[in-house]
């Protein structure tokens, strides 16, 4: 019963403090949660619905930020005058029904020491809280095999358990490493696993087990299937190599003129330094005609045939690459 501005901005923060109850000691403060007034969605009566719960983020007793969340919903209602009183309010148990929590605990890897000395025989407790039964819990046998930093565990447990029909309201999975020494059992490590995404009813976030583990094989089978096919598919690659013959492989995509340009650029080639290309079946290059050399006759002169005229005709058209030849 508070007098509010009309203005939620000009109002207060609703402040919401968590603390710890300890039966030999004082209660202690844990975190706080500040909830601003215009946040709030404003009913007419108590009778309204009031609005879906929401997961918000805690800060330390001091305001600094913390870790940590609180599911909370908050909701203004008008009164009509300052004296009037509203009914006992509802009951929010959310509805419960049995379910089964199968964990496998397979080892641990790579513990920290804790106060500069090693793990020994460390162990794991697994904890699945529950508003009625007060929760369900194992824990594994200590282990020191390979070694006390690697231990291996081994163990399948089937526990049972209460679990919300409303996935929003879905409790979390504590797991927490001890190491079992003689004297005391110091915290090694601790995480959660969120117990929403395994909840089969919870069709929108549902994850069967071991998806993931399922996904990758099969995406590895997929990948080196088509790694398979592309190699059988693909010609193999003649990096410019010709055949016996004076003619490159074909690539796919390449077409008769490609090859008829090249070997028409190859003719021109030869044929500047007056030796056309030849094919298998004929000699690559002519033979040079070597002319004729006659020596003087008795009577001093130098008689020069009309063959000889003809084949020094030849040759000196061979060299200057005339066309006709």
């Amino acid at each position: 019963n508070e007098l509010l501005p009309k203005d939620p901005f000009y109002g207060p923060d609703v402040v919401v403090q968590v603390w710890d109850s300890d039966n030999l000691s004082a209660n202690t403060p844990m975190a706080m949660l500040r909830y601003p007034l215009a946040d709030c969605v404003e009913l007419q009566s108590e009778a309204s619905r009031f609005p879906q719960p929401t997961w918000r983020k805690l800060t330390d007793i001091n305001g600094d930020p913390g870790s940590g969340e609180l599911l909370v919903s908050a909701a203004l209602i008008k009164k009509r005058d300052v004296g009037e009183k509203f009914n006992k309010p509802e009951d929010i148990t959310p509805q419960m029904r049995p379910a089964w929590v199968e964990v496998t605990c397979l080892g641990v890897r790579q513990l920290k020491t804790y106060r500069l000395r090693t793990p020994r025989e460390p162990y794991v407790r697994v904890d699945v809280p529950a508003p009625n039964d007060g929760g369900s819990y194992f824990r594994t046998k200590a282990s020191k095999r390979p070694s006390g930093r690697n231990a291996n565990f081994g163990e399948r447990k089937v526990i049972a358990v209460e679990m919300p029909e409303n996935a929003l309201f879905a409790q979390q999975m504590d797991l927490r490493v001890y190491d079992a020494r003689s004297l005391s059992t110091p915290l090694l490590g601790a995480t959660t696993v969120d117990l929403a995404k395994k909840m089969s009813w919870n069709a929108d976030e549902y994850e069967p087990p071991q998806t993931d583990l399922f996904d990758d094989v099969e995406a590895r089978r997929r990948e080196e299937a088509a790694a398979a096919q592309r190699a059988h598919e693909e010609p193999e690659e003649d990096g410019g190599r010709r055949r016996k013959g004076g003619r490159r492989r074909r690539r796919p995509g390449e077409d008769q003129d490609q090859d008829d340009d090249e070997e028409s650029s190859e003719d021109e080639l030869f044929g500047a330094f007056g030796e056309p290309r030849g094919d298998d079946d004929e000699p690559s290059r002519r033979r040079k005609r070597r002319p004729k050399v006659t020596f003087a006759d008795e009577g001093g002169g130098h008689p020069q045939d009309q063959d000889d005229d003809d084949d020094q005709d030849d040759e000196e058209a061979f060299l200057l690459g005339d066309p006709g030849e």
